[in-house]
């Protein structure tokens, strides 16, 4: 295997593992078990995009409690699957807000940092959980509109890895993200809108709405990506931690971080 690609065993492993749970929450959907299952993976994942988002703060000043943080990140997915409403971000925001009453000192800087982060993370995983689970625990959303978020949006990261690293060589963003291509950003972008009109009719859109929704989605991984790592370049950190084939979580779902508005919007606005 090409040096180049001397990270891709690790990145299949921890792949095969997500497209696993996604496969089950696909198919066992209509059972609550499940459900909870699919909840505690979301769960987890929001916690520790919280965490390594605060690892992140760190390294420019005083940061939000990690743990207070990790448990907003807990908290959300579960009470928005048990009792579906908006309302509780806002109650955490203020939570959050008053919380910081017992620590005056760097108060501005730690309520701005903790309240991007509920907007960077936790509204994205919102509009999920509404969709997936729009009545809450035993409703059935639709999975298909999951499916294809996640299929478009990745298949710009599996573009721009494998033909940006074998046939890149102009820079997409060299001070953002020096691994970047233009070549790999174009592929990806091509990837999405081939992958939107593949499953069209799965979601029953028309050929002119996959086209569209493909380029819009296609752009905004590619920028949601590009995001993250302006905040891990801030940071002077290369990943966002340190799991095996992944980096992080956030590296993980930066790209859907920025796709999952756009869909949300399209679909119920």
């Amino acid at each position: 295997m090409p040096s180049m690609f001397h990270d891709l065993a690790k990145r299949l492993t921890m792949s095969s593992g997500i497209i696993l749970m996604l496969v089950i929450s696909f198919f066992g959907a209509d059972y609550w078990p499940v459900q909870f299952l699919t909840i505690l993976f979301v769960a987890t994942i929001t916690m520790a995009a919280m965490i390594e988002y605060v690892a992140l703060v760190k390294h420019k000043g005083d940061p939000p409690s990690k743990y207070l943080l990790a448990s907003i990140g807990v908290f959300w997915p579960v009470a928005f699957f048990l009792f579906p409403s908006w309302i509780w971000l806002i109650l955490l925001f203020l939570g959050f807000f008053v919380y910081n009453f017992l620590f005056i000192d760097g108060a501005i800087y730690r309520v701005a940092c903790g309240s991007f982060a509920m907007l960077y993370i936790l509204v994205p995983i919102g509009m999920i959980l509404s969709i997936l689970y729009p009545e809450g625990i035993g409703s059935k959303g639709d999975m298909a509109l999951v499916i294809y978020l996640v299929a478009v949006t990745k298949v710009v990261d599996i573009g721009g890895y494998f033909m940006g690293r074998l046939f890149g060589k102009r820079k997409l963003a060299p001070t953002i993200s020096p691994s970047k291509t233009v070549v790999g950003a174009v592929f990806g972008l091509l990837g999405a809108i081939a992958v939107s009109l593949f499953l069209a009719s799965y979601v029953k859109i028309s050929t002119n709405e996959a086209l569209f929704l493909g380029f819009i989605l296609g752009v905004a991984a590619e920028l949601g990506d590009l995001a993250e790592s302006v905040l891990k370049r801030d940071a002077h950190v290369k990943d966002s931690n340190q799991i095996p084939g992944l980096g992080g979580v956030l590296d993980l779902i930066d790209s859907l971080l920025f796709t999952t508005p756009i869909l949300f919007a399209y679909f119920r606005f």
